[in-house]
């Protein structure tokens, strides 16, 4: 882990499907934005299309960190995200 990274568990109180429906609303008002072009897009769209059935593991955290970012009024100046 980097150096001065620090991880805080978080215990969900929502379940999955619950979590994506709660950021569905910061999605469809334009809030969150993906790359155009990363190796992992084509896989992260895939997932979308087919949730809640098969493998979710990106839905959910992407559900968890929308949650993280519009409760604590994180902004995109303030929050960046490193794309590999």
């Amino acid at each position: 882990m980097p150096s001065g990274c620090y991880l805080q568990p978080i215990k969900p109180d929502l379940d999955k499907i619950e979590r994506a429906e709660a950021a569905s609303i910061a999605i469809e008002a334009g809030r969150v934005h993906l790359p155009t072009e990363a190796p992992w897009l084509a896989n992260l769209k895939k997932e979308i299309r087919d949730f809640p059935r098969g493998h979710d593991d990106q839905v959910d955290s992407m559900a968890q960190l929308i949650h993280f970012v519009e409760t604590r009024k994180i902004y995109a100046t303030e929050f960046k995200v490193r794309w590999y």
